[in-house]
């Protein structure tokens, strides 16, 4: 098997999160009726899993050049009030009680959610609870940018429900936030916290960003420092990655300070330390986070953001918003699916009665198990509980690894304990070089047929663009 080829082709079909998305495969068209049975199993008495619901609102003053998600610069109100109105509808063609199972988390994002006026807020918490039985310690959590984050906005949202506010800062460097095309300063930042603060948002959370163009060690830092000044229950530092929605060239973050570093680890594990060191924390249940907490605050990170390897439900709606529905019978059984619809698409064809056409994959449980095998390795550091495979699976760990993944237990140092099987791979393996991860993933994780299949794609496309070139000579 050419392992080399076969990464070659991922990277190419794959951008941004290609390293943890098993199988990488193309999504394919997926039936409303697929659709609507996993959400009647999702949605039943008989779950026992956790679910969150995301709202996607796609609308944005204007589109910042390192965004990798679907937003467009629309901020007129009668299309907001017909998108809101819209995601009734979508709701409505799903014909399922959805107040069957309790929600235990909500998350409203984008775009820019506090773009919505008034009148469009109080209707979209009107719809939640119409349709929705909600647990009473449910987190309902939004986001906006410093800029829109007036104290009016921000009193609306408390007096809403909403209980846990993010904050889009990026970076304290009024350079770089200029090259973003971001439309707030640093001066806006400390407004924005001024006001959550002073409306009672009990958990307050900073997004950062790294590896951003002209970013040096200097603002590296001066991020870090001014960010716990500010003593957020949460933050968040994330790493750039391109995308199809990104309008930043490569060359323009070539030279960025973590991309000089070559390897995300090294400044992963700066901030972790930094982090730490004023009291933040990143393990949750011995699970390792991306997300750092202070002391006592675990409420604060986003519950939407499910651990993968839970298999919990993420139900949502809106144009560009992925769901991720698992149920287990006597077989385990997952759908991620996505509709691609612009917003004016998803307007249009909601108010003519038709649903969008939604794209996904639906993964049958040899896939989920080497899935949450891959998983085991990216969150929980190469570790593999026996009584949680055995509960989830119905089979005993060390039988099945012996059977199916011999391979893997011959070429890779492990312990087994009396509770796990700890495989000994560099901490954090998948964080200090993703290709490599890919690699081990592909020879000792993957499925022959899924390899089977990348290997023939890429054979097709390499002889298309052979004979395309031949054309031109």
């Amino acid at each position: 098997m050419n392992y080399d080829r076969i990464l070659k082709y991922i990277l190419q079909k794959k951008k941004g999160k290609w390293w943890i998305a098993y199988p990488p495969m193309p999504y394919i068209p997926i039936l409303p009726e697929t659709i609507r049975a996993y959400l009647h199993n999702v949605f039943s008495e008989k779950n026992r899993k956790n679910i969150g619901l995301y709202i996607h609102i796609p609308f944005c003053a204007s589109r910042c050049y390192f965004c990798g998600f679907y937003s467009e610069p629309i901020c007129n109100r009668e299309t907001m009030t017909d998108y809101i109105n819209c995601l009734e509808k979508e709701l409505l063609s799903y014909r399922v009680d959805f107040r069957q199972h309790l929600l235990h988390s909500i998350y409203l994002g984008g775009g820019t959610p506090t773009l919505l006026d008034e009148q469009n807020w109080e209707k979209i918490i009107k719809i939640i609870n119409k349709f929705f039985k909600i647990d009473k310690r449910v987190q309902i959590a939004t986001e906006g940018t410093p800029e829109s984050c007036t104290y009016s906005k921000l009193k609306l949202l408390k007096e809403l429900g909403i209980n846990r506010f993010s904050i889009g800062v990026q970076t304290f460097d009024e350079k770089i936030l200029n090259s973003l095309n971001r439309r707030h300063s640093v001066s806006d930042i400390y407004t924005a916290f001024k006001n959550a603060r002073a409306v009672g948002f009990k958990y307050i959370n900073a997004d950062l960003l790294f590896g951003l163009p002209g970013e040096t060690e200097e603002s590296f830092l001066k991020t870090l420092k001014h960010t716990v000044e500010l003593r957020p229950e949460c933050i968040s530092p994330t790493f750039f990655e391109f995308n199809k929605y990104v309008l930043f060239l490569k060359k323009d973050v070539k030279d960025a300070y973590i991309s000089k570093d070559k390897k995300e680890i090294r400044a992963f594990l700066r901030i972790t330390k930094f982090l730490t060191s004023f009291g933040y924390h990143n393990i949750i249940d011995g699970v390792n986070h991306r997300c750092f907490f202070l002391n006592g605050q675990i409420q604060a990170y986003n519950q939407t953001v499910i651990p993968r390897i839970t298999r919990d439900s993420i139900f949502a709606i809106g144009c560009h918003a992925e769901s991720y529905l698992n149920y287990s019978g006597e077989r385990s059984y997952q759908l991620r699916c996505i509709n691609n619809a612009t917003i004016q698409e998803y307007i249009s064809g909601h108010k003519k009665g038709k649903i969008p056409t939604f794209f996904g994959r639906e993964l049958l449980e040899d896939e989920i198990t080497r899935q949450y095998l891959i998983y085991c390795f990216i969150y929980l550091l190469g570790r593999i509980n026996k009584d949680y495979f055995l509960s989830r699976f119905k089979r005993e760990l060390m039988p099945f690894l012996r059977r199916d993944f011999n391979k893997l237990l011959r070429d890779n140092k492990f312990i087994e304990t009396q509770k796990d099987v700890v495989f000994q791979q560099k901490w954090p393996y998948h964080f200090a070089n993703r290709a490599e991860f890919l690699i081990f993933c592909l020879k000792y994780l993957y499925s022959p047929k899924i390899l089977k299949n990348i290997e023939q794609q890429y054979s097709v496309i390499s002889f298309i663009k052979k004979q395309w070139k031949n054309l031109f000579k």
